[in-house]
C-alpha cells in the first residue's frame, strides 16, 4: 500500500523504480522514451541503445542514472490490434514489473499509463487495465504504487455514476445559494462548536475529550476490524498507520482523516464526528468535500472509485 493516481511528468518523479514502455518496433518509439533519454543523461542513453527490441524479452532493468530512481524497468509492448490477447498481455506486463519490484526488495514504483501513445490502446481500456491490476496488487502488499497521468485525457473517461454526482453537486450548491445569512454563519462555525450544539455524545464511541486516534481505534475494535483491514481500505502506508497507533495525540492531515473514516465505512453522522476530532469538517461549498459526502450517503466506500471521481472533478485525490 498505497496505490495512487496522479497527474505529473513521470521523468521527474522520485521512486525506487520508474517504468518505461517501448514498442517492439523501434520506429514506434514515442514522446515518453525521448523524455526519459533527456532526463536520464548520456549513460542512460547508452544503456537504452544496448537494449534489444525483440519478441524474446518482456522486461529489462537498467540503473536510473540521472533520473530520481534506483532502477528503470524497460517493458516491451505490441501495438494494440483490438484482440483480447493484447489486453491480457498489457495486464501481464504490469504484473511482471510488480513481481520484479518485489524480487529487488524495492518499496515504490511509478508507472506511466502504458499503451496509450503510439501503441494505440484505447484510453478508457488502458486506464481500466492499469487501475484494476495495480489496485489489486496494492491491496496485498506493503508497497507504494503510482499511476502517473501526463495529460488531461483521464478526465474524459466517463464514470459509471458521473451523472448522479453532477446532479448531487448541482442540487447541493443550488440549495446553498438560497441559505439565509444566519444559516451561513452556522455553517462556518467550528466543527467542535457544531458538535457540542448537537450533543454528539449520544454516540458512545465518540467523546470530544478524546483525540482522533483513540476514537479511531475504539471504532476498529467495535467493528471487529484489524489494523491491516483499515490501512489497506484507507489506501495508507502501513508505516504511517503505525505512527498513529503509537501516538495517541497524532494529528492526521484532512486527507488521512477522511481516508480512515471511509475505511471504517461510517455513516455520514459518525464520519463527521470522527473527522471533527481532528479539527476537520466537510464543507458544503467545496466540490472535493461534497464528492466525499455523496459517496458516503450512497454507501460507496471504495477509495479508488472515490479517487477517480475526485480526480475527474477536482484533479485532487486522497
Amino acid at each position: 500500500m498505497p496505490f495512487k493516481m496522479t497527474q505529473h511528468d513521470i521523468t521527474q518523479m522520485t521512486s525506487d523504480i520508474l517504468v518505461l514502455p517501448h514498442a517492439h518496433q523501434k520506429e514506434l518509439s514515442g514522446r515518453l522514451e525521448g523524455a526519459f533519454q533527456e532526463r536520464g543523461g548520456s549513460a542512460f542513453k547508452k544503456a537504452l541503445q544496448d537494449l534489444k527490441r525483440d519478441h524474446q524479452h518482456t522486461l529489462w532493468v537498467t540503473p536510473g542514472y540521472d533520473l530520481q530512481a534506483n532502477y528503470v524497468f524497460h517493458v516491451y509492448l505490441k501495438p494494440y490490434d483490438g484482440d483480447l490477447d493484447a489486453v491480457e498481455a498489457l495486464k501481464q506486463v504490469y504484473e511482471a514489473c510488480l513481481l520484479q519490484m518485489l524480487s529487488l526488495k524495492c518499496d515504490s514504483i511509478a508507472f506511466p499509463l502504458m499503451g496509450t501513445g503510439v501503441l494505440g490502446y484505447p484510453y478508457p481500456l488502458a486506464l481500466k487495465v492499469a487501475s484494476q491490476t495495480l489496485k489489486a496488487f496494492a491491496a496485498n502488499h506493503d508497497v507504494s504504487i503510482s499511476l502517473v497521468i501526463y495529460d488531461q485525457k483521464a478526465k474524459a473517461v466517463p464514470l459509471e455514476n458521473e451523472d448522479a454526482i453532477l446532479d448531487y453537486l448541482q442540487s447541493s450548491f443550488s440549495h446553498n445559494e438560497t441559505l439565509q445569512a444566519p444559516s451561513q454563519r452556522q455553517m462556518l462555525k467550528s466543527s467542535y462548536a457544531i458538535l457540542e450544539e448537537k450533543n454528539a455524545l449520544i454516540d458512545p464511541l465518540v467523546d470530544l475529550d478524546d483525540p482522533f486516534s483513540v476514537v479511531m481505534f475504539r471504532y476498529i475494535d467495535a467493528l471487529g476490524l484489524s489494523d491491516s483491514d483499515v490501512y489497506r481500505r484507507a489506501n495508507l502506508d502501513r508505516r504511517l498507520f503505525s505512527k498513529i497507533r503509537s501516538n495517541a495525540h497524532y494529528q492526521p492531515s484532512k486527507n488521512t482523516a477522511i481516508s480512515i473514516g471511509l475505511a471504517l465505512q461510517l455513516d455520514l453522522e459518525d464520519f463527521n464526528h470522527l473527522i471533527a476530532l481532528a479539527g476537520y469538517v466537510l464543507s458544503s461549498s467545496q466540490i472535493f468535500d461534497m464528492i466525499i459526502r455523496y459517496h458516503i450517503e450512497q454507501e460507496i466506500y471504495d477509495i479508488h472509485e472515490i479517487n477517480l471521481a475526485l480526480y475527474k472533478f477536482t484533479e485532487r485525490t486522497l
